[in-house]
């Protein structure tokens, strides 16, 4: 049901913010192929569920869990969803729209780690995907708001109507709403950065690779092409099974 809504609220920030069908194309092939590739590649991490009987899977996400981690989430909580949620629902429709992608894409990345990032049915290579393939794509996007919020800066509705506007009250032509919404963007550009090239690839996905915490199916490959499971790695579950 928690999946289901978190659904339900990506469709409409991307119906209500006119989200490009690049992006909506993206989170939905993207948690596809992850999905697909640890049921075929990794059998829905089968060889570590059944190497783990005696103890339990470790599901941590950070090796080294501490008082740290948990600033460094509340920080990207904040300032990468709280803050441009916010944004999005107050600010001025240009404004909206500009910082409404990666949100979008931020969205459908915590809707995806729902499922994945906390079941023992996903491996780990599959599971530290999930927010290294979002963080990547959405460098992109992140990019773009930039810019946007750049070139927002002389041509928004203050600049254009001051002279026969002069109700600051209005949030549709307050000039502070751009300003807000450059920083705001440079802001994410940096932090995302940072998780991804830093925190994500270098500090987490080591420990996801570890062939102890993360082992793996033997496959063979057909015409070097299809990855298909061994036949004889099938036999031998099936005699532990028994």
């Amino acid at each position: 049901a928690g999946i289901l809504i978190q659904i339900f609220l990506a469709v409409v920030l991307a119906v209500t913010c006119e989200v490009g069908l690049s992006d909506i194309v993206f989170s939905v092939a993207y948690p596809l192929y992850l999905i697909l590739a640890n049921h075929w590649r990794f059998r829905n991490n089968e060889t570590a569920r059944k190497a783990s009987r005696n103890h339990e899977i470790d599901l941590d996400l950070f090796p080294d869990q501490n008082e740290w981690f948990a600033v460094y989430m509340v920080i990207f909580s904040i300032v990468g969803l709280l803050l441009p949620l916010g944004t999005v629902i107050l600010g001025p429709k240009d404004i909206k729209i500009a910082a409404a992608p990666p949100l979008f894409l931020l969205w459908c990345q915590i809707t995806m780690e729902t499922l994945a990032l906390n079941s023992i049915y996903f491996h780990d290579l599959i599971r530290i995907l999930v927010p290294v393939g979002f963080n990547a794509y959405k460098m992109r996007s992140l990019m773009i708001w930039c810019n946007k919020s750049l070139e927002l800066l002389p041509s928004s509705d203050f600049w254009q109507h001051a002279e026969d506007d002069q109700d600051f009250g209005d949030t549709s032509n307050n000039e502070s709403w751009y300003y807000w919404g450059l920083v705001l963007a440079f802001t994410n550009l940096v932090l995302w950065t940072y998780n991804l090239f830093v925190v994500l690839l270098l500090r987490m996905m080591p420990n996801f690779m570890h062939p102890q915490r993360s082992p793996s199916p033997e496959v063979k490959w057909k015409g070097q092409l299809i990855p298909i499971t061994s036949p004889s790695t099938r036999k031998e579950d099936k005699k532990k099974d028994e």
